[in-house]
């Protein structure tokens, strides 16, 4: 890890206030997971936090610390994520038979999307085999919605952490071969249309790096028609990337008001530092590339205050 990802891991870690968490009564899982279906993830950390206090079930203490690290992660709130997963780590430790392989890969799932979120790819992939290792100890025949659905986060995110080491300038062309096989490998199978649109955004990704303006907007055209819902937060990412093409192309107007477009989501609709942090760092390459210094510097500076690795990534 470099001095520049060392700095900015320790502005999330340890700067950034936690999520404050209160058990609330009433607490169910349920809930919980349809609060994180709307974005609100805030709320969901109380129901899920509150399970892990109070229930006896291992298990299901164990997944509600997973499913309170996400919640974290969502934010930001890296520090506090490893709390929750070091917790899960000792539930893991209890459990025998498919149940603790089930969380252990979780477990090791939630601290790859760490890694990813803070450029760390190469651990990424790490934990992402050790997840996908556990996973494939459980019998084919034995799996459910839950493991089904993991081994293909796996995938996902073994996709997204080469396509972190190619913008890295490392192997690029291996890299982004490896990310293209991963997320077609996902499309070949029967996935929600969310999830579907998530594996055409990253393609449209690589292609955007291979330099393949034409192949990038049929995926991200592809996405959009999946991304229907037109309310929702996650047509941000659609936006993000129309202006990363336009970008590509050579008009920096035109990126800019998709990038105001994605902003204006990730603030209104859906709060998400993150993403947020995205389309400000890309407003501000728009007028970098008109030549305007001052607006530019302004516009990255909010970015980075937002979410300080989006510089490792910088809103891809």
């Amino acid at each position: 890890m470099s001095l520049k990802e060392v700095a900015a891991r320790f502005v999330l870690e340890t700067l950034l206030p936690p999520i404050r968490v209160n058990e609330i009564p009433n607490a169910s899982y349920a809930a919980g997971k349809t609060l994180e279906s709307e974005g609100k993830w805030d709320k969901a950390l109380q129901h899920f936090y509150t399970l892990a206090l109070r229930e006896g079930d291992p298990d299901l203490r164990g997944q509600s610390l997973v499913e309170s690290a996400q919640m974290c992660i969502n934010y930001g709130r890296f520090g506090q994520a490893r709390k929750y997963l070091t917790m899960a780590e000792t539930v893991v430790s209890s459990q025998l038979g498919d149940d603790g392989e089930y969380l252990r890969a979780r477990v090791w799932e939630k601290s790859a999307w760490i890694d990813d979120y803070e450029g760390n790819f190469a651990g990424s992939l790490e934990k992402l085999s050790s997840a996908r290792t556990a996973l494939q100890k459980i019998p084919l025949n034995a799996w459910g919605d839950g493991e089904k659905s993991l081994e293909s986060t796996i995938n996902h995110f073994s996709a997204r952490a080469h396509i972190g080491l190619a913008i890295k300038g490392e192997s690029k062309k291996e890299n982004l071969a490896n990310a293209r096989s991963y997320l077609e490998r996902e499309l070949s199978n029967n996935l929600p249309p969310d999830n579907r649109g998530f594996q055409f955004a990253w393609l449209a990704r690589v292609a955007l790096l291979e330099g393949n303006l034409s192949q990038a907007e049929l995926y991200i055209t592809e996405a959009k028609k999946l991304w229907s819902e037109k309310s929702r937060g996650i047509l941000a990412h659609y936006y993000l990337l129309e202006g990363a093409l336009a970008m590509a192309r050579g008009d920096p107007n035109l990126a800019r008001r998709n990038f105001e477009q994605a902003l204006n989501i990730r603030v209104v609709v859906e709060k998400y530092p993150k993403g947020e942090a995205d389309a400000l760092m890309g407003i501000a390459a728009t007028y970098w590339a008109e030549g305007q210094i001052g607006a530019a510097g302004m516009y990255a500076a909010r970015s980075v205050r937002t979410y300080p690795l989006v510089v490792f990534r910088g809103g891809m």
